[in-house]
C-alpha cells in the first residue's frame, strides 16, 4: 500500500519547522550565554584594574 504523498509532506514540512525553531532557540540561548561571559569578563577586568590603581597608589607612597 503507496503511503499518502500529502501526509509525507506534510510531516517534512513539520519536521523542517521544528529543525528551524530548534536552531533559532540554540542560536538565542548560545548569544545570551556569550553576552553574559562577556559582561561578567569586563566586569572582573573592571575590578582588576581598579585593584591595580589603587597598589600602585600604595607603592606611590
Amino acid at each position: 500500500m503507496m503511503p499518502n504523498t500529502q501526509s509525507l509532506k506534510s510531516a517534512l514540512v513539520l519536521f523542517a519547522a521544528g529543525l528551524v525553531v530548534a536552531t533559532c532557540l540554540t542560536g538565542v540561548w548560545t548569544w545570551g550565554r556569550l553576552t553574559t561571559g562577556l559582561e561578567t569578563l569586563a566586569q572582573t577586568r573592571r575590578s582588576l584594574l581598579l585593584w591595580q590603581d589603587a597598589y600602585s597608589s600604595l607603592k606611590d607612597v
